[in-house]
């Protein structure tokens, strides 16, 4: 897995080189997004905000209280966002001016958001990533997904390296400025995708979306 990992870093910095052109981000992305929290009284949950206030009943002087951690977390960068499980790792490379690259990584599931500033389509990404992972390793398919209620068409690359083998899901979005390409991979099981992966593919159908500003 950790070879595959490399290969695809690897792959994207050589890219990011390619495409770079002049461009800037108002917000540090390169913060992991932080945790939400409910306020459980009595049994009823209240969402909290960090310096902000709440209005509590009258009889909450004696209520049982418990701070509870949502078991998400909501990504909001790059013009996009969606909720993913909390106990998700985040890195992010924002070392070129340019190109944006987030990963977010479970057990066997993984996220790359993508932001690039010239058009970049899903079935051009996916044709330059079959030779990074070797010749004969991979096969290149099509896939699809419904974001935001919208049904998208996509690439699927599936690569076989000794005993492992991972899927990848491109998706391509045009933006005002650039494009967005979210990358969904996989450590199949028995060539079949993972639970983890199953339901976080759920998650991300139901809670995408791009902001207004830079929706194409």
């Amino acid at each position: 897995m950790k070879n595959f990992k490399c290969l695809f870093v690897c792959f994207l910095v050589s890219l990011a080189v390619f495409v770079a052109a002049p461009s800037a981000f108002a917000v540090d992305e390169s913060v992991e997004p932080a945790d939400s929290y409910k306020l459980s009284l009595n049994g009823t949950e209240v969402e909290i905000f960090t310096d902000k206030d709440i209005e509590l009943s009258e009889d909450a002087g004696k209520a049982k209280a418990r701070l509870i951690v949502n078991p998400e977390k909501r990504f909001h960068y790059g013009d996009v966002d969606f909720q993913y499980p909390r106990y998700f790792t985040f890195e992010a490379d924002l070392s070129s001016d340019d190109v944006k690259l987030w990963s977010l990584s479970g057990n066997k599931a993984v996220i790359m958001v993508q932001r690039y500033p010239i058009v970049m389509d899903h079935k051009i990404m996916a044709e330059q990533l079959l030779p990074s992972f070797g010749e004969g390793n991979s096969t290149l398919g099509t896939c699809e997904m419904m974001f935001n209620g919208v049904d998208t068409a996509g690439s699927r690359v599936v690569t076989t390296i000794g005993q492992g083998t991972i899927a990848q899901e491109i998706y391509s979005f045009p933006m005002t400025t650039g494009s967005l390409l979210l990358v969904l991979q996989d450590t199949l099981d028995s060539d079949k995708n993972s639970e983890e992966f199953k339901a976080f593919r759920t998650q991300l159908a139901r809670t995408f979306k791009l902001t207004e500003a830079e929706k194409k």
